[in-house]
């Protein structure tokens, strides 16, 4: 007999299975696009099967909510697109396990504060893009990119941001485009 822990990720399997449309026959699947599906939220472990996924487009859906742990298991990841959603909070760890992720795509949403060390496992991150979000200044702690040693591309356009905080960019040494566009910065 199943426990309600099987079922609940067999239940899960299958809604994903039809969200995606598409029917896996191969371990070798690298690339997962569930964008324009319209998912409004992120469960736990809900891609916890498919641990050979380096690409995972979750773009132009309507996901309001990212449960901890939603990204369980995809230790490969290296691009993850959660543009174009309405998200608006970020819950703390939610990308500590990708510790191989290259490229993070959190633009057009809704997020005002970025959680401290949200991106701290992050260390191979080369492309951040947070940009069209409704960050201001508090919603940047000082310390937030300080482990992104590998960051080469950060969007920020079209944000809140007013003033930044000191040396807000300082430990970015391989920082090669800034984008602060379409803000309201008085002095950099």
């Amino acid at each position: 007999m199943a426990t309600d822990q099987t079922k609940n990720v067999l239940l899960k399997t299958l809604v994903l299975f039809m969200l995606c449309q598409v029917t896996i026959q191969s371990s070798g699947l690298t690339k997962l696009d569930l964008s324009k599906r319209y998912m409004t939220r992120l469960t736990g472990g809900m891609f916890i099967q498919y641990s050979n996924i380096t690409i995972l487009d979750l773009s132009h859906n309507q996901i309001t909510e990212i449960e901890n742990g939603a990204f369980s298991g995809l230790q490969l990841l290296k691009e993850l697109n959660l543009s174009s959603n309405e998200i608006q909070v970020l819950p703390g760890g939610i990308f500590n396990d990708l510790e191989l992720l290259e490229k993070l795509d959190l633009s057009f949403n809704d997020i005002r504060v970025l959680p401290n060390g949200i991106f701290s496992n992050l260390k191979l991150l080369e492309e951040l893009d947070l940009s069209f979000n409704a960050i201001k200044v508090r919603g940047l702690p000082s310390g937030i990119f300080g482990n992104l040693k590998s960051l080469r591309v950060l969007g920020l356009l079209g944000n809140d941001l007013v003033v930044l905080p000191s040396r807000i960019f300082s430990d970015l040494k391989s920082l090669t485009m800034l984008q602060l566009q379409l803000n309201h910065l008085l002095f950099l």
